[in-house]
């Protein structure tokens, strides 16, 4: 009896199974072969289909056929992309599986099949055979892959020893005001750094309660034997460099029911080389748009700057959207005074606040000058002018010069980032640019803008280090200038003139109605493009070929022409996307081997227009975070209101597919170096496993989506958090090869940094507490490693 139930039931089961497997794949297929795709689909799902059908009928040949199918499989997957690694593997991976599994199935109900004399032929040997066919090709196809990623046998220079008083401190966020990420600290080095321990930690006690809006992504500076930091919420506290142990802590109690997103990059300090009371002050920005500065001993507000310690950064208080406008980084303080920017709430008015780069005194909080990214002009205004709404703002860390006394500003975009055709020829003039300004009036010195025309959210993101590099034997003041584009720009930083050919490319034209858009973009010429490939429909992938077959569909019915596709009504591709190739971490730098270390990530955004008309209809709106919530459609895309504008836009920050992986193939995130001397990659490697973002914690070497900076020092070693698998990870400078790793508790999207303490260890120090964003594990560490002895 038994022996009849299975009979009926296992022939009929794994034939259901897959003919609803073929039948699932044929009709999305006809659908991607009438954009243009691969046949293959149409093809496979047929097969699965006649293989359920003999299965169901109790003909072994149904498993012999579906064997076919997994060699046709290979021979499809070859000829897209060659033996490609685990992108070859992925597209083999469910038909390899449903035969291994219809294999071992069957094996002890030989008998409940019908009887043919084709039996041995058919369906032993033929699937057995095909599964070892398929895993041989699979495993030459991962093993082929490893020499692209096999380290550089570099050799480096002998590390440049300072004086370790050169090194000990962490005096601003980026190192120092040059931005460089560097240190000549030495005690940690590849000789030593599996010694590296968890020195000490603390928690700041902000992570309840933020939710999705916390970005931890604060670097703190050491001054004397004091570390100082801020927390997502903008709380500030003191540590002590060598133990950890907290000194003091402010918290301002800013309105956080009115912010967009809860950061707090960092702080700055201002000496003086008194002992009075707030003769060094740690200045702020808060999310509610203040500046407050404290007592670097005590904590305690200096209640001669401002109103009682603190600046009210907004232009004009009444305005609905005052808090549009709020200070995402520290402070630049060159000489006596505090240089700061700020974040502006992308595309929801042309009325939101002003971007201004205001100028205080650090001592009283008098504004010394403005600058307003939206005037053509090259001077200050003057301080009763009104600013330009909704103007190109600077959310990113500023550097400075201070023997030239240059300040380099890096520019974000209009209000409007998607549609530009209603933009100002002013406001275009600064947008998406590096801007010196003179520190001491802000009038412009030099401009060099890094995309015309920005219609993509391609902000110039980063802080631009400073550094002397070897131009035709001459040391030359410089400056490099990522961007989320991908190019890096090398200029003279006192002229802003490319010491590096940059030539303007032609890009695809025909936007929308209204849009005028640059018909050139320029690109780098002789330093290496950190942009991705361009995307074509081989190049997407999924875990399962229902994955493969939406993401591939997304792909083909949208526009994409290149990292420059217009945006459309139907929908266009922006690649790398709003995240960037690059971001806020920016690059590191040896200023003294003149090495540059870059991360970098790779993620397509869809960016929709919505004529005005159907976005009022769909009640399109500025948001409010205390009163009304973004319209998000089932793919995630979040509805833009773009008022004053004659679209609305519908942005996708990333395309998945069904099941939540990327619809494109790894590696997404990389770590490369490049010699300034003579413009080349040394080394690029992928970053990153897919441990915390892949089902059942699998973890593969793909290279993961990154966000944070990484921390270069003159023994050789270059530490960086930022992945979303959540190590922190100390690579060797010469050939980049992995030397040490740590399992962070929470996300570490931050940029690290590295001091010497009184006790004389070094200390690398990252903060670890995730980023809403990323999705990555909440937290409120600050983690401080030192070597073991």
């Amino acid at each position: 009896m038994v022996e009849i139930l299975i009979k009926k039931i296992f022939p009929l089961i794994a034939g259901l199974i897959i003919f609803a497997i073929g039948i699932a794949q044929v009709l999305p297929g006809a659908v991607l072969l009438q954009l243009g795709g691969t046949p293959y689909y149409i093809f496979a799902g047929i097969i699965s289909i006649a293989a359920g059908v003999l299965m169901f009928m109790r003909q072994r040949e149904g498993i012999a056929l579906f064997a076919v199918l997994v060699l046709a499989s290979n021979w499809w997957a070859y000829t897209e992309i060659a033996f490609s690694g685990f992108d070859y593997f992925t597209r083999i991976a469910f038909v390899f599986s449903a035969l291994l599994a219809l294999t071992i199935a069957q094996a002890p109900f030989n008998k409940l099949f019908s009887d043919t004399r084709h039996y041995r032929t058919l369906v032993h040997y033929l699937p057995v055979t095909t599964l070892g066919i398929t895993a041989i090709l699979c495993a030459y196809a991962i093993v082929s892959s490893i020499p692209a990623q096999k380290y550089h046998d570099g050799d480096l220079p002998p590390p440049v020893i300072q004086e370790t008083a050169d090194y000990e401190d962490w005096t601003d966020y980026g190192g120092s005001l040059a931005g460089q990420r560097f240190s000549g600290l030495t005690q940690i080095s590849p000789q030593n750094i599996k010694k590296l321990k968890l020195a000490w930690s603390y928690r700041t006690g902000a992570q309840d309660g933020l939710g999705a809006r916390s970005r931890f992504t604060a670097t703190p500076i050491k001054i004397d034997n004091s570390l100082f930091a801020c927390t997502p919420n903008n709380v500030v506290f003191a540590l002590d460099a060598g133990t950890g142990a907290e000194l003091w802590r402010y918290d301002p109690a800013p309105k956080l029911e009115k912010a967009f997103s809860l950061v707090c990059r960092g702080v700055s300090i201002h000496q003086s080389g008194g002992t009075e009371f707030c003769a060094d002050r740690i200045l702020f920005g808060t999310v509610d748009a203040r500046l407050i500065a404290l007592d670097a001993k005590t904590g305690n507000r200096c209640t001669d700057f401002g109103q009682s310690g603190e600046i009210d950064l907004r232009v004009d208080p009444e305005s609905p959207y005052a808090l549009y406008y709020y200070p995402s980084s520290p402070p630049t303080v060159i000489g006596d005074i505090a240089i700061i920017g700020g974040y502006i709430l992308d595309n929801q008015t042309d009325q939101a606040p002003t971007g201004l780069v205001r100028a205080f005194d650090v001592k009283t909080g008098a504004l010394r000058w403005t600058w307003d990214a939206g005037r053509s002009i090259a001077k200050t205004l003057p301080i009763d002018d009104t600013p330009t709404p909704g103007n190109p703002n600077a959310w990113a860390v500023f550097s400075a010069d201070p023997q030239l006394g240059l300040v380099y500003v890096p520019t974000g975009n209009s209000a409007h980032d998607i549609y530009g055709g209603q933009r100002t020829t002013a406001a275009e003039k600064f947008s998406t640019s590096i801007v010196a300004l003179d520190a001491a009036n802000g009038n412009v010195v030099w401009n060099f803008q890094a995309v015309h025309h920005d219609v993509w959210d391609y902000d110039m993101p980063a802080q631009p280090p400073l550094l002397d590099v070897t131009v035709d034997g001459v040391k030359t003041p410089a400056l490099i200038a990522p961007t989320k584009a991908g190019e890096i720009f090398l200029l003279d930083r006192r002229t802003g003139v490319p010491l590096s050919d940059v030539t303007e490319k032609p890009v695809p034209q025909g936007g929308v109605s209204g849009e005028r858009l640059s018909p050139t973009q320029p690109h780098t010429a002789e330093l290496p493009s950190f942009g991705p490939p361009d995307l074509t429909e081989t190049s997407m992938w999924g875990a399962t070929p229902f994955d493969a077959i939406a993401c591939r569909t997304k792909f083909l019915r949208a526009r994409y022409d290149g990292r420059f596709t217009p945006p459309s009504l139907g929908g266009s591709i922006a690649y790398p996307g709003t995240i960037g190739a690059l971001n806020w971490g920016s690059v590191s730098v040896d200023p003294h081997r003149e090495i540059m270390v870059v991360n970098t990530s790779w993620m397509p955004s869809m960016l929709t227009l919505v004529p005005r008309d159907e976005a009022d209809a769909l009640g399109a709106v500025p948001i409010f975070p205390d009163k009304s919530k973004p319209i998000i459609d089932k793919d995630g895309g979040i509805l833009m209101a773009q008022a004053g504008a004659d679209y609305a836009v519908k942005f996708q920050i990333a395309i998945l597919s069904p099941l939540g992986f990327p619809c494109h193939a790894p590696p997404w995130g990389m770590l490369s170096a490049v010699d300034l001397k003579t413009k080349k990659r040394l080394w690029s490697r992928p970053i990153g496993t897919t441990a915390d973002t892949a089902p059942f914690g699998l973890s593969l070497p793909l290279g993961i989506f990154n966000i944070g900076g990484s921390v270069t020092t003159a023994s050789g070693l270059v530490f960086i958090g930022a992945t979303t698998d959540g190590y922190f990870r100390a690579f060797d400078l010469a050939s980049g090869k992995i030397l040490w790793a740590y399992k962070l508790p929470a996300g570490g999207q931050a940029t690290p940094m590295t001091y010497q303490a009184d006790n004389g260890k070094q200390y690398v120090v990252i903060a670890a507490g995730g980023h809403g964003s990323l999705g990555t594990k909440r937290g409120d560490y600050i983690l401080a490693f030192a070597i073991e002895e």
